[in-house]
């Protein structure tokens, strides 16, 4: 089993674009984020690495091999790439 995770840049590194909101699509629920501020930044990163680690221990625990494939990435490239690497089937 192969799980796999779509990544974005932005995940662990915000913009310094100042306050800006998001629109949940669900619930129309309208959050504001202040993006200029380093410590919400940094929380905002910390809170992704523990996220990322959370997934990759549940995913080991349960079999699966992961990989992390960023949006900046070739996605073919990066699967022939796993699939090509003896270390992913021992």
């Amino acid at each position: 089993v192969l799980a796999i995770r779509v990544s974005d840049p932005a995940d662990t590194a915000l913009p310094q674009i100042g306050s800006f909101s998001f629109e949940d699509p669900e619930t129309r629920a309208i959050r504001t984020f202040p993006t200029g501020s380093s410590s919400f930044r940094h929380t905002w990163k910390q809170t992704e690495i523990e996220r990322r680690e959370r997934w990759t221990k549940l995913c080991r625990r349960c079999g699966a091999k992961t990989l992390v494939i960023s949006t900046d990435d070739d996605p073919a490239k990066k699967l022939k790439e796993f699939f090509a690497s003896k270390e992913n089937f021992l």
